[in-house]
């Protein structure tokens, strides 16, 4: 790896002189942000996180050749303050409602690397500060922090649910409100000015540039702290009010102990939400729910009532989205290698039981179990394709002739034939894991209540 400059010269020399010893750092923003030490960890993640290019086409693996065939190029043009971010391509992803899509936005990578370095200071600046309750990409914290804060507060008799949806969230943050929100901590009007500017930027669509002058598209590295230093003013206020709750980004819930109070709370914070913070408060998708009710989701989580406690499962929902996830991993159609598959299928699995370690789900984990290992087989068996062939892996497999004669002959669905005896007892569980296939049983580490088989 090459080694490369980041930094110009003289950096201090630009710095107006400090004034108030509150807001010492704040002052110097723009000399934190172009440090070499925070300017190659931006690099190094940016790198990191891959991603797809902007509107120039550009890659995370051409940004190092680019910056140093550019030297001081962005350093340079930041502190001189006519540094202007290019247009952010638009992309939209589908949500779980059918019909209903998210809209991303991509920056450069060029963009991508300037926003990193800011959101690294701003983290800086902001994180100690923020709520204790708010878990939303902040180091130390996760979303599974935050499901145990709502079972903990449900244990504690606050059963009552106020889910709150933010209304579009990311693309209804309104500038103004967030300017003045930074100005509050942030004296370097520099940096003020250079936010502003990746929240004005255009966006690149089919149809061609829009200009934009609300929101901040998801997608680059700094609309996660912008969210979380705006909606740090909503947690204040819950905190002022003495209430229980949790916020991972614009995901939250208030626990109350009736459900009068939880209206009561509902409404106040409506009104908060829209008039102080210029947001607003999607009143069809919010709802107030006891906690054990199966339509409360939060961050892919449910809860369930067990023995006067109240436990973290896997919403139905989510597991609907499991479902889909490995219909597609394992479609017997793929032209692929069976390594492939099970390295994929091993990578989602591992992935999905680390974020769902607290929930129940031993129960449905059993038969989920079965129809994955079913697909398993089916794949197997379309591969096979021919009845000369089936035999002879029939047989290879210890079928005995008649068996895997009637099998190789077998005239039904694929799907009908993997959950037939012949291939239950050929392509056993003890074969299939030896092959290198794996399934939720022999990934998941289940805590101590999944032993209820919820």
């Amino acid at each position: 790896m090459k080694e490369i400059v980041l930094t110009g010269g003289g950096l201090t020399d630009v710095v107006q002189p400090r004034s108030k010893a509150c807001r010492e750092e704040s002052a110097e923003a723009v000399v934190r942000i172009l440090e070499h030490a925070n300017l190659s960890k931006a690099l190094s993640r940016v790198e990191a996180n891959r991603g797809a290019p902007g509107v120039d086409r550009m890659g995370t693996d051409e940004l190092r050749d680019y910056i140093s065939a550019h030297p001081h190029e962005l350093t340079s043009a930041i502190i001189k303050g006519t540094y202007r971010p290019s247009p952010v391509l638009r992309v939209s992803i589908p949500k779980e409602e059918p019909g209903k899509f998210r809209e991303l936005g991509i920056p450069t990578v060029r963009d991508r690397l300037v926003q990193q370095a800011i959101a690294q200071v701003l983290n800086r600046y902001y994180d100690l500060t923020f709520s204790d309750r708010s878990y939303g990409f902040r180091p130390g914290k996760s979303a599974q922090d935050a499901i145990m804060a709502v079972t903990a507060y449900a244990e504690e008799g606050y059963v009552w649910a106020v889910d709150m949806d933010l209304e579009k969230f990311f693309d209804k943050i309104n500038h103004s409100k967030m300017v003045q929100i930074l100005s509050e901590r942030i004296s370097d009007g520099r940096v003020i000015s250079l936010i502003h500017r990746f929240l004005r930027a255009d966006v690149q669509t089919n149809k061609g540039l829009e200009t934009r002058d609300m929101g901040a598209p998801q997608g680059g590295p700094l609309s996660p702290i912008l969210a979380n230093i705006l909606l740090d003013k909503l947690d204040k206020e819950l905190e002022k009010r003495g209430l229980r709750f949790a916020r991972y980004a614009d995901d939250m819930i208030v626990l109350c102990k009736s459900k009068r109070a939880a209206t009561r709370v509902f409404e106040s914070l409506t009104c908060f939400i829209e008039k102080k913070l210029l947001l607003r408060v999607n009143r069809k998708k919010s709802k107030i729910v006891y906690v054990g009710n199966r339509e409360l989701k939060f961050l892919g989580y449910g809860f369930a009532p067990l023995k006067g406690r109240i436990i973290p499962t896997v919403h139905f929902r989510s597991k609907a989205k499991f479902k889909d996830r490995i219909r597609k991993i394992l479609h017997r159609n793929k032209g692929q290698r069976l390594d492939q598959f099970t390295s994929e299928l091993r990578t989602y699995l591992s992935g999905w039981s680390n974020y769902f370690g607290l929930a129940a789900f031993l129960g449905w984990a059993r038969g989920t179990d079965e129809w994955i290992r079913r697909r398993i087989r089916m794949i197997y068996w379309k591969r096979w394709k021919r009845v000369v062939t089936k035999y002879k892996a029939l047989r290879k497999l210890g079928a005995s002739k008649d068996l895997a004669k009637k099998g190789a002959g077998s005239s039904k669905s694929y799907w009908r034939v993997a959950g037939s005896p012949v291939l239950s007892s050929t392509l056993t569980n003890e074969y299939l894991k030896r092959k290198g296939w794996t399934w939720l049983a022999l990934i998941a580490r289940p805590v101590e209540w999944h032993l209820t088989g919820c």
